[in-house]
């Protein structure tokens, strides 16, 4: 069977435009779910700072394996204001979370959000009200 080369080069062109809709859709809903669970956090929770990075602030990064990268910034309670982990919001949308004060939190961390993360949020300054 004869392969038509124009034919397959408008079959990959389709293609392509499928998964760039699709893509930007994701990220659409992927940012919707951010800012939501950003507010949340910010509502509940009155942490200093709130900040994000990964392909939701770097979007040319996004893909289908892509995930919500938070950090927020607490106060100092006795040293255990740490926390890091998994969570998600759906059956395809994972975030990970870092909870820390900034002189707590691993210098990786702290590379990744000076080289890729964008702060979001001044929820309140060191001397307000908790």
């Amino acid at each position: 069977m004869a392969v038509d080369p124009a034919a397959a080069a408008r079959w990959i062109v389709r293609r392509h435009e499928r998964r760039r809709k699709a893509l930007r859709r994701r990220l659409q809903s992927a940012q919707e779910d951010a800012a939501r669970i950003i507010s949340a956090i910010a509502a509940q929770y009155r942490p200093l700072r709130i900040y994000q990075w990964g392909s939701l602030v770097h979007t040319e990064r996004f893909s289908e394996i892509s995930d919500i990268d938070i950090a927020v910034e607490a106060t100092s309670s006795g040293g255990s204001a740490r926390w890091h982990g998994k969570m998600t919001t759906g059956p395809d949308r994972a975030i990970d979370f870092l909870l820390a004060t900034l002189d707590e939190a691993h210098p990786a961390v702290l590379s990744d959000l000076g080289a890729f993360g964008a702060f979001l949020r001044q929820v309140r300054d060191r001397t307000g009200p908790g």
